[in-house]
């Protein structure tokens, strides 16, 4: 990691800590932060190099998933979670036949979403589950390239989206917020690993509108910024999104509307 790339992510930390001071206990997760990122500093130098998610870091370049995951586990005080980022161990799940990944197939029925391929069908209730990005009440997805789509609970170094498709390409990935009987309530486009693009979020739609409706719908999209909420819905995103844009272009058109 470049010292001048390293000194700007501390100091966004830093000022990060300095705007929340008046609130505790904002204050010491952020503080726990700033500790887990001092740590990933030191873990780039020594214990990344026996760990398989080292090699991925090596393979793709891209240093900040590493650091973004080590940070997640530390928020959630999940140690084990951690520790396992820096060991190698536990290895993350693949579903690598259509028989695993049946159990997680998802197909809409009467407006919800549903397990489909599993005796008797399920509604996809996220209520209990929680992702590692948006905490309790979330679920993780992922579309094939043929727009088959998969849904679960993200479980730290068990199962995440790359589970799905045993690593694979998408056509789409994210979280889904749904009620207990399967009603799509919000879509973000917030995955570490294929960090999805809105197009990949219009295929998505474009997917589930030929199987419910979208309208009301909540959006929230992974920009420079971080996780932002679309201020319309996903039938209006839709309408909208334009082949070429980038999550940033999109939201800059909707705010100046």
């Amino acid at each position: 990691m470049p010292e001048d790339e390293r000194f700007e992510d501390y100091v966004e930390l830093e000022n990060y800590i300095e705007a929340i001071a008046g609130n505790p206990g904002e204050l010491a997760r952020a503080n726990a932060v700033l500790k887990a990122y001092e740590d990933a500093v030191r873990l780039s130098q020594q214990k990344w190099h026996s760990s398989r998610y080292f090699l991925q870091f090596m393979a793709d370049g891209d240093r900040q998933w590493l650091i973004d995951h080590i940070l997640i586990g530390y928020m959630h005080h999940d140690q084990a979670f951690v520790d396992s980022l820096t060991t190698g161990t536990p290895a993350v799940k693949y579903l690598n036949t259509a028989q695993e990944r049946a159990q997680y197939h998802i197909g809409g029925s009467g407006g919800k979403l549903m397990y489909d391929q599993v005796k008797p069908p399920k509604p996809l209730d996220t209520t209990k589950m929680n992702s590692l990005m948006s905490g309790t009440g979330y679920g993780i997805y992922a579309m094939s390239p043929d727009g088959q789509i998969y849904a679960g609970e993200h479980k730290g170094a068990q199962f995440h989206h790359s589970s799905f498709l045993a690593g694979g390409d998408v056509a789409g990935a994210g979280e889904f917020r749904t009620t207990n009987d399967g009603t799509l309530k919000e879509i973000t486009t917030k995955s570490g690993h294929y960090k999805p693009t809105v197009a990949q979020l219009a295929q998505t739609l474009r997917e589930l509108q030929g199987q419910m409706s979208l309208d009301g719908v909540v959006l929230k999209l992974n920009t420079s910024l971080g996780l932002v909420p679309y201020p319309y819905d996903a039938q209006h995103f839709l309408k909208t999104y334009k082949p070429g844009m980038t999550a940033d272009t999109m939201m800059a058109l909707v705010n100046s509307l």
